[in-house]
């Protein structure tokens, strides 16, 4: 009986190609808007770096130019909105508007300044909205560079958010969210869905600046915070 011919390497483990495609790999040429001309170029490769060459990956190195700091505090559209948060803020307290320092809005590194206690509920909830806006602006920007962005813009979007909210749980004062839901009230495990008159002013009507709960037989809520009313919306 003959021995089985001999079974050939495939085409990737052939010692043959390695030149071929190692060849190939150090003719790609990286594209300009990926490379980064201040870069140091005397140090060796690293070690581990003929991994990839041996199994033909291809390293791309990809410089974002923009920093977290620049995007959501220091451009001016970041810049515009903060300003007329704080001065939002200032208009809710009457008292000075907080620093615009990126250690206070983004790490909320409260060293240095902080909320009177019973309005720490209230600056979470404007400042981490409006962190979120900045950063949705940012990447609609990315994504659809044509579409303008403007401070007005994404500060309407946060005082929308914001409104939103504040409906949400005014309603969650005013009705039994677990009578009126339509899903199977075992769906709604957990947190208690109600929330205590009292607590809802402590949260929002601060001053009645943002709000204010009208004297009724049935207590109504009555929103004051508008695009104009407090701080009006940057341009």
């Amino acid at each position: 009986m003959s021995p089985s011919p001999e079974r050939q390497l495939p085409r990737r483990d052939r010692p043959q190609l390695q030149p071929r495609l190692a060849a190939r790999i150090q003719q790609q040429v990286p594209s300009p808007d990926t490379t980064d001309e201040a870069a140091a170029t005397a140090e060796p490769p690293p070690p581990w770096a003929h991994v990839w060459r041996d199994t033909g990956a291809r390293i791309q190195v990809v410089w974002i130019d923009a920093t977290l700091t620049h995007v959501l505090m220091t451009c001016p559209l970041a810049a515009a909105v903060w300003d007329w948060f704080t001065a939002t803020w200032a208009a809710i307290t009457g008292e000075h508007a907080p620093p615009r320092s990126t250690d206070l809005l983004l790490a909320d590194d409260q060293r240095s300044w902080r909320p009177a206690s019973q309005l720490r509920p209230l600056w979470h909830r404007l400042r981490l909205t409006t962190i979120y806006q900045l950063w949705a602006a940012y990447q609609r920007a990315r994504h659809q560079p044509d579409a303008g962005q403007s401070a007005g813009a994404v500060a309407a979007r946060v005082l929308s958010s914001c409104r939103k909210a504040l409906l949400g749980e005014w309603r969650l004062s005013t009705v039994t969210i677990r009578q009126t839901a339509v899903v199977l009230s075992d769906w709604l495990r957990g947190r208690d869905p109600k929330l205590a008159r009292g607590e809802f002013r402590d949260r929002w009507c601060h001053r009645d600046i943002l709000c204010e709960l009208v004297a009724a037989p049935n207590a109504q809520l009555l929103i004051h915070w508008s695009a104009q009313h407090l701080v009006p919306l940057p341009a």
